[in-house]
């Protein structure tokens, strides 16, 4: 029976350590705010988009950098990408962003 329980625990940590590197393609629509000086989450600033149910998505990749720089100042956003947990966040790698619509 120890020997039940043990293997069932051990199986369990093999599955949760594989399933926190797992990505998946979402997006999201909601606010732009600065990590660092809107939310206070990270020691550097950094683009982040925080949802209507106050959920927050650290920017990452040249798509976002890149649309940021030519749209300064933009308040919403729609973006796309593949979202993983990192740390006590969630990344998400751009691949369309776009200025959210109304």
């Amino acid at each position: 029976m120890k020997t039940l329980i043990l293997t069932i625990a051990a199986t369990g940590l093999v599955l949760m350590a594989a399933n926190a590197g797992k990505t998946e393609e979402i997006t999201v629509t909601g606010d732009v705010k600065c990590a660092h000086c809107d939310l206070s989450i990270k020691s550097s600033c950094q683009d982040a988009i925080q949802t209507t149910d106050n959920a927050i998505f650290l920017l990452d990749g040249k798509i976002a950098e890149s649309f940021f720089d030519e749209n300064e100042g933009v308040k919403k956003v729609t973006a796309t990408g593949t979202a993983k947990k990192q740390d006590d966040h969630t990344l998400l790698k751009v691949t369309k962003i776009e200025v959210a619509k109304g």
